[in-house]
């Protein structure tokens, strides 16, 4: 099950991703968005973990607020975020080609709003879907 879901989700579904996909990654299947909550499932083999989807398939997260990888600067809270590719997929702030993601958002951990904002280069950012 993914790891980086930061506040909760309410809808989630089985749909078909691309080869490597794994829990926690940013995913798009036709108009849905959101975030894998299993790997992808392969072919059922001995020692392949049964996540209950179809072959091909994962459950996605369509809601709820995640860490994700974005190299991307992003200067304010509430920023438009962009999934790209073909799979693995980036999360950019450009809009060109890419489809809405959600918005940046910050977190709230010990009194201090974090993850929200970030400089350019290697790093995560928060992201509300929808």
């Amino acid at each position: 099950m993914a790891k980086n879901n930061v506040y909760g989700f309410t809808k989630s579904q089985s749909l078909p991703v691309p080869a490597g996909t794994k829990s926690g990654d940013p995913v798009k299947s036709g108009a849905y968005v959101g975030v894998a909550l299993t790997d992808r499932q392969v072919a059922m083999a001995a020692n392949v973990p049964n996540t209950s989807n179809p072959v091909g398939n994962a459950s996605v997260a369509l809601d709820g607020t995640w860490t994700l990888p974005c190299a991307d600067a992003v200067a304010a809270v509430g920023t438009a975020l962009y999934i790209t590719g073909a799979g693995p997929f980036t999360v950019t702030t450009t809009d060109a080609g890419g489809t809405l993601l959600g918005y940046s958002a910050d977190v709230i951990k010990g009194g201090v709003a974090t993850g929200g904002t970030k400089a350019a280069g290697a790093g995560t950012i928060n992201v509300t879907i929808g």
